[in-house]
């Protein structure tokens, strides 16, 4: 149950390493001097192997999640016919896509009047929101979807709204910082399609039958990925020092503390009316 957890906190790290990989190509391409001397050369054929590496990883990742989904046998209560399904996708892909593509001039410079500081301090505020708030229990397949009441209704989001709102709210500011429209409309995609369409297809492939290989599988592909894209040496150690808590420290030392669980009896507990023979 731990590892979606881990995959969760992954996922968000690696979210947040690709735009700031973004970030220093946008600085490098327009010569900005005040970069650091430790900031990689995206033009060197090292970080560009790593980069291919950690995408390479993460579409793999992703690829077997859809494939699992679509051929395992779990519970589906709210499928759909496939061509009413394709077309409400297809409506949804045009107007999120048309959407965002107008508003991605207006994205780029909505933080103008803020410090970078502050910008920073609130995305990473808000992604730390969204790893607490985040339904767990709905993404290990545990939560029941009843089935929907009307065929055409859209399935209600059930991975935390608070979660999503706290993500969308983050990618918001982050996308402030970058230098092209084009750049900000593919970075906000790929957040609409992590935390928002993602979630209902994990807990579909959670829900399933033996899905832990897969889970442990789609797990250790985006650690890897996240480890192979960071930079630094202290980065990838606070990187494994949080994914170990979650997966391994946090779950052993819940274990340990069920063996000290006593069970206290008094005046509280509900009365019991015994009848003698």
């Amino acid at each position: 149950n731990s590892l979606v957890g881990g995959q969760e906190f992954s996922l968000t790290c690696l979210f947040l390493r690709f735009w700031v990989a973004l970030l220093q190509r946008d600085q490098q391409l327009h010569g900005n001097q005040n970069r650091s001397a430790k900031t990689p050369n995206f033009m060197d054929e090292n970080y560009q192997s790593r980069e291919t590496i950690s995408l390479g990883l993460f579409f793999t990742a992703l690829i077997v999640t859809i494939v699992f989904n679509e051929l395992g046998s779990g519970e589906k209560p709210n499928k759909q016919p496939k061509r009413e399904k394709a077309r409400q996708r297809a409506i949804d892909a045009l107007l999120l896509g048309g959407i965002l593509r107008l508003l991605a001039a207006v994205l780029r410079t909505l933080t103008a009047s803020y410090s970078s500081d502050t910008v920073y301090a609130l995305a990473l505020f808000g992604m730390v929101v969204h790893l607490f708030t985040c339904d767990y229990a709905y993404a290990n397949g545990r939560t029941k979807i009843p089935p929907t009441s009307v065929r055409n209704r859209r399935p209600a989001f059930l991975g935390g709204t608070m979660s999503l709102n706290a993500a969308l709210f983050a990618t918001t500011l982050l996308v402030s910082r970058l230098s092209s429209n084009l750049t900000v409309y593919g970075f906000f995609s790929s957040s609409i399609v992590l935390f928002g369409f993602y979630p209902a297809t994990r807990h579909a492939v959670s829900s399933q039958q033996n899905a832990h290989y897969v889970v442990f599988y789609i797990t250790a592909a985006i650690t890897c990925a996240t480890l192979v894209l960071l930079d630094r040496t202290i980065e990838r150690f606070f990187f494994m020092l949080g994914f170990a808590t979650i997966t391994l420290v946090a779950p052993t030392w819940k274990y340990l503390l069920q063996h000290r669980k006593r069970i206290v009896s008094g005046p509280w507990d509900i009365a019991h009316v015994s009848v003698g023979e």
